[in-house]
């Protein structure tokens, strides 16, 4: 599974698009590829291989740990490594 980190202009343009599902949102790529959007910030791939290779490292970073104050979570986020675009 991969995940990407959205750009600014990227956020906005989700921002603005109608939601699947409370902050959850389906994006296209120029190449046609589609990406789950969560929050207008982390792109998930959609492929067959989305759910078949699990990443159990993800689970363990600190900005998706809960009882972390919203401060902390974002420079968590902002701070880990993804994957280029």
């Amino acid at each position: 599974m991969q995940l990407l980190q959205l750009q600014a202009n990227d956020e906005s343009k989700f921002a603005e698009a109608p939601e699947i599902a409370m902050d959850f949102h389906l994006g296209r790529s120029n190449n046609n590829a589609f990406y789950l959007v969560v929050g207008c910030r982390v792109g998930i791939l959609l492929n067959e291989s989305t759910f078949a290779d699990p990443q159990s490292g993800y689970l363990s970073e600190v900005w998706l740990s809960p009882g972390i104050s919203k401060d902390d979570r974002e420079v968590a986020f902002e701070s880990m490594k993804f994957l280029p675009r």
